[in-house]
C-alpha cells in the first residue's frame, strides 16, 4: 500500500508539473541557497514559476523578503502585444499575431549583477471573425496565458545557464573577500501590496482593439 501511495503522488506531481508547462528532466540546481522571487504567488505565472523553481532546485530556499535572500529575482517588465496580420477583401482583419514579451534580470543584495536584463517573447498567429467577439475575446486571454505559461520552462533554463553559474560564483567569492553588508537597493524592495502584478493587467479592450 506504501509503495502504490508512493506512485500516486508521484504521478500527481508530475501532472501538476506537465500541467504549468514545465517537464521535469531531472534537477538542474540553481547555484543559490536562497531566491526571492519578485513575483506575486497570487498570479498563474507567479505560481507556475514558484512550482518550477521548487521541482528543479529543491535545495535553494524561497525567502519572503529580499534581505534574506542570497540571490533575486526580479521581474522587470512584461507586455502583451496584439498586431494585425492579413486582411480580408473587406479590409477587416482575418488574423492577428498575439504576443508576450517578458524581461528580468538576477542580482543580489549588493546589485551585483548575476543575469543582465533578458528578454523573452512568445507569440502566436490567431484566426479573427468580428462576428464572434466575444468568443474570440476569450479565446485571446486564454491565448495570452498560455504563452506566458510556455515562458516559465525558458526562464528557468535561462537562471541555471553555465554564465549564470560561473557568475554567482565568482560575486559570492568576492563579497565574502570584502566583507560586504547587504544592503537592498530601491529597485530590489518587494512589490506594493497595491501594485497590479505585471501578469495581470489586463490586455486592450476587445471592443477598442477591433472597432475600427
Amino acid at each position: 500500500m506504501r509503495i502504490c501511495s508512493r506512485l500516486l503522488s508521484l504521478f500527481m506531481l508530475a501532472t501538476v508539473l506537465a500541467a504549468c508547462g514545465f517537464t521535469l528532466r531531472g534537477t538542474t540546481p540553481l547555484p543559490f541557497e536562497t531566491l526571492y522571487l519578485g513575483v506575486r504567488n497570487n498570479t498563474a505565472f507567479g505560481s507556475w514559476f514558484k512550482r518550477a523553481i521548487q521541482a528543479a532546485s529543491p535545495s535553494t530556499q524561497l525567502v519572503n523578503s529580499p534581505r534574506e535572500a542570497q540571490a533575486i529575482y526580479v521581474e522587470v517588465s512584461s507586455t502583451r502585444d496584439l498586431r494585425e496580420v492579413s486582411l480580408n477583401a473587406a479590409g477587416r482583419v482575418e488574423q492577428y499575431e498575439l504576443t508576450v514579451a517578458y524581461t528580468f534580470r538576477m542580482v543580489d543584495q549588493q546589485g551585483h549583477v548575476f543575469l543582465p536584463n533578458t528578454s523573452l517573447f512568445a507569440s502566436r498567429e490567431v484566426p479573427y471573425d468580428d462576428q464572434f467577439l466575444q468568443a474570440k475575446s476569450d479565446e485571446f486571454q486564454r491565448i495570452y496565458d498560455d504563452l506566458e505559461q510556455s515562458l516559465v520552462p525558458r526562464v528557468l533554463r535561462r537562471l541555471t545557464a553555465p554564465d549564470v553559474r560561473e557568475a554567482a560564483h565568482k560575486i559570492t567569492a568576492q563579497s565574502a573577500a570584502t566583507d560586504e553588508s547587504p544592503l537592498v537597493a530601491p529597485d530590489l524592495a518587494p512589490l506594493p501590496a497595491d501594485q497590479p502584478d505585471a501578469w495581470q493587467r489586463d490586455p486592450p479592450q476587445p471592443n477598442s482593439m477591433f472597432d475600427r
